[in-house]
Formats: C-alpha cells, structure tokens, sequence
C-alpha cells in the first residue's frame, strides 16, 4: 500500500510540472490531489477499509451459509466436511466453501455441518445450531 501511495504522488507532481507552470499552483495541485485521492474521505480509502474488515461482504451471502459460518468460527473448526444434501446444493456448497475460507474443506474431517432437517449420524454429537444449519463432531 505504501509503494501504490508513493506512485500516485510521484505520478500526481509528474502531471502537475507538465500541465502548470509555477510551483505554487503545482504545491496546491498535489496538495488537494492528495486529499481527493489518498484521504480519509476518498473512495480509495473507504475500498480500501471495506476489503481489509475482517468478514467483509459476508451480508450478500444466503442465510444458511451465514449460520454455516459463524459455526464453524465459533466452534474453533480448522476443517470441516458437509453433508450429502449441502453437497448437493451447489450454490450453498460453493459458498461455505468460498466463505468459511481459510477453513479447509476435506471430506475426512472430524467436523460435519448439515441442515437442521438432515438426521445426524448416531456416532456424532451435535455442537451448536442456528440459522437451519448444525455442527457436529463425528469422531
């Protein structure tokens, strides 16, 4: 990010030499390019704020794949396995996937999320349940 902002203000006083010609409009120039371009209030910064928040965009996900989530997080999961009818979702599939990341995905996890309505296996027990969906541990 430091290397990106030095560019900009280099860039910025390389097309202020060429389009003014005294230093002093040149100084305002770059002065207020930078507040436009790199300030708190630019649309630059707040992008910038948006991708390096901690659960960002996670709002535009389907609500089963939230609750999925925040088990798995909660729960302290490193990896985690899905059942058979979220394997067939492809769309509630593909996001956990995507979602849950850096949480790993293998199919011999000890940990399986489900929907609430699928029956979880006798050997398993179940952690926690929101949102339609349940973690279990399935030693």
């Amino acid at each position: 990010m430091k290397a990106f902002k030095i560019l900009c203000v280099v860039g910025l006083l390389i097309l202020s030499l060429v389009l003014f010609r005294t230093s002093t409009t040149t100084a305002v120039v770059l002065h207020s390019g930078w507040i436009n371009v790199l300030g708190a209030d630019s649309a630059l910064h707040r992008l910038w704020s948006q991708f390096s928040t901690p659960s960002a965009g996670e709002h535009v996900l389907p609500p089963p794949v939230q609750a999925g989530i925040m088990l798995l997080r909660s729960n302290h999961v490193s990896s985690f396995r899905y059942s058979p009818a979220i394997g067939k979702d492809e769309e509630i599939r593909q996001r956990l996937i995507e979602g849950a990341y850096p949480l790993r995905n293998d199919d011999q996890a000890r940990f399986c999320l489900s929907y609430e309505s699928e029956p979880v296996a006798p050997t398993c027990v179940i952690l926690a349940r929101t949102g339609g969906m349940v973690l279990a541990d399935c030693p």
